[in-house]
Order: structure tokens, then sequence, then C-alpha cells
């Protein structure tokens, strides 16, 4: 059960129906980062997204432990990335926080491959062979691409182009 409100925390609460993240990693993300063994305090607290609550503590994230090998969580400046770890592959999220003066912005950000411009007549070999992005595999029974060795600059284009749900906080 805990599991399962990690991953509606990083996934399931912060999309619509029409779409959804549809990109996984062999690696947890970014890759050049290592492991946090603590959730920095300007990401804990308790947050609304949409109408759902999730409480995150200096371990935590919905009383789930981030030192599970499962969970893995990394820093990186205003941006807190969360991987689970699910039939093999890492599913992605990352909160965003941004404060000036008394005013913080929060909000959850996802990538999503609709901004990659691929023709969808085009064949599984010549999208994997496309260098644009390091996709290694695609899994066309759940509908994703898997990416692996996902070098600072593909990261960050990823994260430039990543889709925003807005997230407040209460506490």
């Amino acid at each position: 059960m805990r599991k399962l409100l990690v991953i509606l925390f990083c996934f399931g609460l912060f999309f619509t129906s029409c779409f959804g993240p549809d990109i996984r990693f062999v690696k947890p993300q970014p890759e050049h980062l290592e492991e946090l063994v603590s959730i920095p305090k300007r990401f804990q607290g308790v947050f609304v997204v949409k109408e759902d609550t999730i409480e995150v503590t200096k371990h935590t994230i919905n009383k789930d432990s981030i030192h599970l090998d499962d969970v893995i969580v990394k820093g990186w400046g205003n941006y807190l990335f969360v991987n689970i770890l699910e039939d093999g592959l890492y599913k992605f999220s990352c909160g965003k926080l941004v404060s000036s003066w008394n005013h913080e912005e929060l909000s959850i950000e996802y990538f999503d491959s609709s901004e990659w411009g691929i023709d969808e007549a085009s064949s599984m070999n010549e999208i994997i062979t496309n260098n644009k992005y390091p996709i290694v595999d695609i899994d066309t029974t759940e509908g994703y691409f898997i990416l692996d060795n996902v070098n600072v600059n593909h990261f960050q284009s990823l994260l430039n182009n990543a889709k925003s749900q807005d997230v407040i906080r209460i506490k």
C-alpha cells in the first residue's frame, strides 16, 4: 500500500487521463548525481496536488522510506528527483521549487515524449537509432520509451522540455 502511495505521488496524481509519463530509465536519474540520504528541508512538508495530500519528511514520502532499493531520491539546486523502480525500470518525476522574497512556486515536472517530434510512421529501429535521445528500446505493449546512458546534455534537454503540474504547500 505504501509503495502504491509513492508511485501515486510521483505519477498518478499529476496527470490527467489524456497523457502520462511515457519514458522509463534503466538507471536512476540524473545519472551524474549521487543518491541523497535525506530529503532537503525546503522540500519537506505537506503538499496538495490536484485533490490529493502528500507528506514529505526528512526520510519518507507518504511514510515510504527513501532508503529502500526501489525508491531513489537525488537533488540538484532547486530540483528534487524521485525515481521509482518498477518491473526493472525507473519511473521518474521531479519536484521544482523556485523561491524569491517571501514567495515560492512549487511544481512537479515530468518527461513526455510528445515534444520529441517523432513521426508515428517511423519504425522502431529508426527511432532507436536517432541520436537525439538515448533510446535503447520501446515497450510497445505499455507504450513507453526506455532510455539508458543519459548524459548531462540529454537530461538537461529532457528537463527543459518537461511538462509541469502546480503544487500547493499547506504546511
